[in-house]
């Protein structure tokens, strides 16, 4: 099944982040070198390309992060974590990125496209 497949599937056509089901695509979670089931969460176009510049970033899109967050999905939870991290200078997301818990090794997979990390 091709990878676009697979993430529709795991995400009921929806993106994994907003929950929007227009213009879907793969998103490959740096470091990643390939897009693979694992390392991929199926984005809208809003969300990529905001998760790609993040200085971009509407504040009000990402209250999405509220619920994406909490995702079984670890690809989800590193780009919930950045998109935190990126927008923490909004009381909302402060609050959240002290609320998400990472396993040791998600945390650094989150933390190593950081180039402030000495914030959590």
């Amino acid at each position: 099944m091709p990878l676009f497949e697979e993430l529709s599937e795991r995400g009921d056509g929806l993106c994994e982040l907003c929950g929007s089901a227009k213009q879907l695509g793969v998103y490959a979670v740096p470091p990643a070198e390939e897009s693979v089931l694992d390392c991929s969460v199926l984005v809208c176009a809003t969300c990529k390309m905001q998760i790609e510049q993040p200085e971009l970033a509407d504040p009000k899109h990402w209250y999405c992060l509220k619920e994406s967050m909490w995702s079984e999905v670890d690809a989800v939870k590193v780009v919930s974590y950045r998109m935190m991290h990126a927008l923490k200078s909004e009381p909302w997301s402060a609050e959240l990125l002290d609320m998400l818990y990472l396993d040791e090794e998600t945390l650094a997979w989150a933390k190593k496209t950081i180039k402030d990390q000495k914030a959590n």
